[in-house]
């Protein structure tokens, strides 16, 4: 029956982990002094937290490249509005040359040449 599965494969409950004496690996000295058990609960908690963590690294990916699109569309449409902006103001500087004629000498006082 070997070892406690490990990664997405569960716990196995009908398993005692105590009294299973395979493997003959020598065992991490901090370890040492806990049941089979009490290691195989420590590797359902670290599975639980890499998945926990594996989700909300997945959600986070999603929304920075969702900010990121929200970005970049802000940047096109400003970019396009100060576009827009500058053709309106040579608009408005020719509207307000033909208005203001060099003959009746208005163009002068509005700093046109």
């Amino acid at each position: 029956r070997g070892a406690p599965p490990m990664f997405g494969y569960g716990y196995d409950h009908d398993h005692d982990y105590d009294y299973d004496y395979g493997g003959g690996g020598s065992m991490d000295p901090e370890l040492a002094g806990q049941t089979k058990s009490d290691l195989a609960n420590r590797v359902m908690q670290a599975e639980e937290l890499l998945r926990r963590y594996t989700d909300d690294n997945a959600r986070l990916a999603a929304e920075n490249d969702a900010l990121r699109g929200g970005k970049q569309l802000l940047e096109m449409e400003h970019r396009g509005l100060v576009t827009d902006n500058q053709e309106l103001a040579g608009r408005l500087a020719s509207l307000e040359y033909s208005f203001l004629n060099q003959r009746d000498g208005t163009a002068d006082a509005f700093g046109f040449d």
